[in-house]
């Protein structure tokens, strides 16, 4: 009998030290994923993206943004302004460091290059331009156009604390 209680004694130690190490694991790769869905809604409800915004599908993203390649993306959500206005944010997980470096390359191109067009014809629409974030993170790469104080940068910023996202790599 006495044998028995051990046995089950043992059993639920190794159970409980199972379901801890599990758990601890679950809770570490929750901590490092973005959830996209999230922080797009979270976006689109901010004062600058809740109105007029189109989502993009991945043929649109990669024509949009030269030097992103299709099979350097793993998931994405975009989202560009259907009026004349710069506004528009992307969230992608590149498939590699290498890949997550040149969607940064691309996005940076790209932003210098818009700020051009708009340079002569709209230079209110130049200054949120200038203001452009890309924020990378693992092979997370969140860019922003938004307004020209640039406060995209601070709701993603906001979204990855309220998330408790662990920004130790």
């Amino acid at each position: 009998m006495a044998g028995l209680k051990k046995r089950w004694i043992a059993a639920a130690c190794i159970l409980a030290a199972l379901l801890f190490a599990l758990g601890g694991r679950l809770l570490h790769q929750c901590r490092t994923a973005v959830s996209f869905d999230r922080l797009a809604d979270f976006l689109l409800a901010s004062p600058v993206y809740c109105e007029g915004m189109q989502p993009l599908e991945k043929e649109e993203l990669v024509r949009r943004y030269p030097g992103i390649r299709a099979e350097d993306i793993i998931s994405f959500r975009a989202f560009a302004a259907r009026d004349a206005t710069a506004r528009e944010f992307a969230l992608l997980e590149a498939a590699g460091e290498r890949e997550a470096d040149a969607v940064c390359r691309a996005l940076s191109l790209f932003c210098s290059e818009r700020e051009k067009l708009f340079e002569l014809a709209d230079p209110q629409e130049a200054a949120r331009v200038r203001a452009y974030h890309i924020r990378r993170t693992r092979n997370y790469v969140l860019f922003t156009i938004s307004d020209p104080e640039g406060n995209g940068r601070r709701w993603i910023e906001d979204f990855l604390t309220q998330s408790g996202y662990d920004r130790s790599r």
